[in-house]
């Protein structure tokens, strides 16, 4: 299964530039599963979904949802579709995607990585 990298390391599919480190190097990883959109934290100082701290769970995130990495930095779920489009060079609208999540169209963005 294809994974999104979040992180301040360059290897990361989604580069996070945050000086104050409070993001990790590969502070999470995104992946489908079972037709839902999961993030998993591997951060030292965490990750919350709505303001709710994952306590290094694995999440289901959707379309609206307020993810703060290090609790300072936040990723806008529009990021994250258009890290995956980059990744897997379609187009966004030709596969489904705008303006939210539909998932069958975001299984093709995972297998093309």
């Amino acid at each position: 299964m294809n994974k999104i990298t979040i992180g301040r390391d360059c290897s990361c599919n989604i580069i996070i530039d945050d000086p104050e480190g409070r993001v990790s190097r590969k502070h999470a990883t995104l992946h489908v599963v079972g037709g839902k959109m999961i993030l998993e934290d591997h951060s030292k100082n965490g990750t919350l979904i709505n303001g709710k701290c994952t306590n290094s769970d694995s999440v289901e995130i959707k379309s609206g949802d307020e993810i703060l990495l290090g609790t300072t930095v936040r990723l806008e779920w529009n990021e994250i579709i258009a890290s995956i489009a980059a990744k897997s060079g379609n187009n966004i609208a030709k596969n489904g995607i705008m303006g939210g999540l539909m998932l069958n169209g975001m299984f093709n963005f995972f297998d093309g990585i």
